[in-house]
C-alpha cells in the first residue's frame, strides 16, 4: 500500500494517491471483476483500475482491501476510461467503512508532513 496527497484546486476532498485489491459488483449482475486496483482514494470516491469499466451512471458495489480490513461502499461510475478504468463518488459508505477511511486518510495526512 502506498499513500501520498496529490493535490487538486477542484476536488471537495483531499485526494491520495493509494493503491490496494479491490472488487467490483454491478448492482445489477451477480459477476464480480477481481482484476480491479483502487487507487486516489478521498473520502468522496476513487478511481479504479480495470480493463472492464462500468458505464457512467451505473451503481456498483465496492469492496476495499485494506490490510485485514475490508471496506465496502456503494458508489456511481461518474467517468469511464475505456479498457482502463473508471472513477466513482461514493453513494453510501457505513459509519464503521467511514471510520476506517477516515482513519487510514488521517494516518496517511500525518505521514506526510
Amino acid at each position: 500500500m502506498l499513500l501520498k496527497r496529490v493535490v487538486s484546486e477542484s476536488r471537495k476532498a483531499p485526494r491520495y494517491f493509494f493503491r490496494c485489491p479491490a472488487q467490483v459488483n454491478d448492482v445489477n449482475e451477480v459477476t464480480a471483476d477481481k482484476e480491479c486496483v483502487l487507487r486516489n482514494l478521498s473520502l468522496r470516491g476513487c478511481y479504479i483500475e480495470t480493463p472492464h469499466a462500468h458505464p457512467i451512471g451505473s451503481s456498483i458495489d465496492l469492496t476495499i482491501c485494506v490490510g485485514e480490513d475490508k471496506v465496502r461502499a456503494g458508489a456511481k461510475v461518474r467517468f469511464a476510461d475505456i479498457g482502463t478504468g473508471m472513477g466513482v463518488e461514493f453513494t453510501h459508505l457505513g459509519p464503521a467503512a467511514l471510520f476506517i477511511l477516515k482513519k487510514l486518510l488521517s494516518d496517511s495526512f500525518k505521514g506526510l508532513r
